[in-house]
C-alpha cells in the first residue's frame, strides 16, 4: 500500500512540476527565466521589499538572487532605496516600465492558469485547490 501511493504521489509531483515546466515556457517569450519571473511576481505582490526577502521567500541563494535582482536594475525594471532606518538595508520596488512589464506577465499568467481551473468540473476546482492547501502545508512545515 505504500509503495504504491509512494508511485502515485511521484507521480503526481512530476505531473505538477511538467504543468509548471509548461507555464515557464509560455511566459519564456518575455524573456524572463522561472526564478526572474518568481521574483517579479514576489515585488508585484508585495510592492516594496528587501532581498532579504525574496531569498527567504522564495528559498533562493544570496547571490543567484543578488545576479537577477542587478539585471532587473540594469534594465530598469526595479529600483533601489535605502532604508531610513538601517542604511545597509536596500528596498526593491518597480520603476513605472516595470511596473508596466509585471503587469503584462502577471496578467497573462492569470489568464494561462485560470483558462485550465476554469475547464475543471466544481468538484475537481475544490479538490484542485484542497491539494494546493495542503502541499502550501507541507511547504510551510518544511521551513520551520
Amino acid at each position: 500500500m505504500i509503495k504504491a501511493n509512494g508511485h502515485k504521489v511521484n507521480a503526481s509531483i512530476k505531473s505538477f512540476l511538467n504543468y509548471l515546466i509548461f507555464l515557464e515556457k509560455q511566459l519564456a517569450d518575455d524573456s524572463f527565466n522561472f526564478n526572474e519571473i518568481r521574483i517579479i511576481f514576489e515585488i508585484w505582490e508585495q510592492g516594496e521589499l528587501s532581498a532579504k526577502t525574496i531569498e527567504t521567500e522564495l528559498d533562493l541563494d544570496k547571490g543567484y538572487t543578488s545576479r537577477i535582482l542587478k539585471r532587473l536594475l540594469s534594465e530598469d525594471l526595479i529600483q533601489k532605496v535605502q532604508s531610513e532606518e538601517d542604511k545597509r538595508l536596500f528596498y526593491v520596488s518597480f520603476t513605472p516600465k516595470g511596473k508596466k512589464v509585471a503587469q503584462k506577465l502577471y496578467k497573462k499568467y492569470e489568464t494561462m492558469i485560470m483558462d485550465d481551473f476554469n475547464k475543471l468540473s466544481s468538484d475537481d476546482q475544490r479538490k484542485y485547490i484542497d491539494a494546493l492547501e495542503v502541499i502550501q502545508k507541507i511547504e510551510e512545515n518544511k521551513r520551520n
